[in-house]
């Protein structure tokens, strides 16, 4: 039984638990390429991961569109369909792998009672060919709650299953919901990203932790609101074991 002061791990997947080689941005960039948008720079990309794909791409044609709704949604489909196209393309023929001390972390955690949860601003379809790929669908049922006990992870929940993406919380209170915690405050939330640290605040998690070997670095993550920043999850069994014996 679990008498630690935290009770569930929430990590987000691209650059936090999941090896990101650039291939999120690209697929996002070439979208942008053939439907219209190609003055969207890549700095601009870039400050907007984490976001839910499909709410970047109405931000950007809301821009564009002078309010047309009608206009917006049209082309936000167009666009997002583009993408998924090409994200789906890559990862169907390119291997993925965890980031450095990502499955370790997980083996810590379990081994102390802490479930694990998987956010992403991805949708459902490329979701699941990342955990298949990297062997962490075994073991969970229909509803992405782990019920095997193979099982790597716990619960898996993407930015299309929720009514808002990150910033806002909802991702982080399924999760919650579906693995019986009612205290966010027993809550430690991992991402790579401003968003991720923002989502977590949103949620009032007990700790929010920022990865800098993901999508940004050190420089663009301090100041972001994150109880702590660290190089790799390697780093974490150390830090929480000062968490939990201080």
């Amino acid at each position: 039984m679990n008498t630690l002061p935290y009770r569930l791990a929430i990590f987000d997947m691209a650059g936090t638990t999941v090896t990101d080689r650039h291939e999120v941005e690209a697929a996002f960039k070439n979208a942008c390429l053939h439907s219209g948008l190609e003055d969207v720079t890549d700095a601009r990309i870039r400050a907007l991961q984490g976001y839910s794909k499909k709410a970047v791409f109405r931000l950007l044609w809301g821009e564009r569109c002078s309010g047309d709704k009608a206009e917006i949604e049209e082309r936000t489909t167009a666009s997002y369909e583009t993408f998924k196209e090409v994200l789906e393309a890559h990862y169907a023929d390119h291997p993925v792998t965890p980031t450095e001390g990502a499955e370790a972390c997980f083996a810590f955690l379990r081994e102390r009672g802490i479930p694990i949860a998987l956010t992403t601003g991805f949708y459902r379809r490329v979701t699941d060919l990342l955990l298949e790929q990297l062997g962490w669908l075994e073991g969970l049922n229909e509803e992405r709650v782990g019920t095997g006990e193979n099982r790597v992870i716990d619960f898996s929940i993407s930015g299309e299953e929720v009514p808002a993406g990150r910033p806002a919380p909802d991702m982080i209170f399924k999760a919650m919901e579906a693995l019986d915690v009612d205290d966010a405050g027993a809550v430690m939330n991992f991402g790579d990203t401003p968003v991720d640290i923002q989502s977590g605040r949103n949620a009032n998690c007990g700790k929010v932790i920022a990865l800098t070997n993901g999508t940004h670095s050190r420089e663009e993550l301090e100041g972001g609101g994150a109880d702590v920043l660290l190089a790799s999850l390697n780093d974490f069994p150390e830090l929480f074991n000062t968490w939990t014996h201080s």
